[in-house]
């Protein structure tokens, strides 16, 4: 027989664990009420590729905010420059979808591609420290169960930059506003609730497994 490579078997050894996960999580899952996820952080961290795959992973739903209806308008609020309009934009968007995100959890748990932090962290509008709690700052959102913040060293995040541009063929701007992704990151560190991973080393899937370990513990 041919002998099996030692990183087939340290693949194999993890996808093993990832689905123990995984299967801990949908038994709990079972006995306990839906619960709604939020995945934060600046591009590059790998965050909506990780809000998707855990979705999949426990058959989640999966969102984003603003909401895809509101792609016009945010287009519209993006082409200026008024921070007090963006923020209020971004932050009603996010009131508006508590009926959504409620109707969701009725039938499973939900995990939301960017939420209430990331328009603190990215469109607040005064130049002072933000609140460090922001979840019972804003009346009328729905408040998540667990709110994980993806980091990543900027090595690693101009790497997936750039590897994705090349799959892609499309370049975005904000990808490459280090004024802006830095004062975003300043502001995320600053916020109490959030769960810090960092990705800057970490597969996707292995993302997934931690965050699937923390809930579960």
């Amino acid at each position: 027989n041919r002998a099996v490579k030692p990183t087939r078997l340290r693949r194999s050894a993890y996808f093993r664990s990832l689905y123990f996960y995984i299967e801990s999580y949908m038994n709990k899952k079972n006995r306990r009420p839906h619960l709604f996820i939020t995945i934060e952080g600046v591009d590059g961290t790998g965050k909506s590729t990780v809000a998707k795959m855990l979705a999949t992973f426990i058959n989640a739903a999966h969102i984003v905010t603003p909401s895809p209806s509101l792609n016009k308008q945010r287009d519209l609020i993006e082409s200026t420059n008024d921070r007090t309009k963006k923020f209020d934009f971004y932050k009603n968007s996010i009131i508006q979808q508590r009926k959504e995100i409620e109707l969701l959890l009725q039938h499973s748990d939900v995990i939301c591609d960017r939420y209430i932090h990331s328009t603190f962290a990215y469109q607040w509008p005064i130049e002072t420290h933000i609140p460090k709690r922001i979840n019972n700052f804003i009346d009328g959102i729905k408040i998540p169960d667990f709110s994980f913040l993806l980091t990543v060293n900027e090595q690693a995040r101009t790497s997936r930059i750039n590897s994705r541009e090349l799959t892609t063929a499309i370049i975005n701007k904000a990808d490459h506003q280090l004024d802006i992704i830095n004062t975003a990151r300043k502001r995320f560190l600053e916020m109490d609730e959030l769960t810090q991973i960092d990705t800057s080393q970490m597969t996707p899937e292995e993302v997934c497994r931690k965050i699937i370990e923390i809930i579960n513990a």
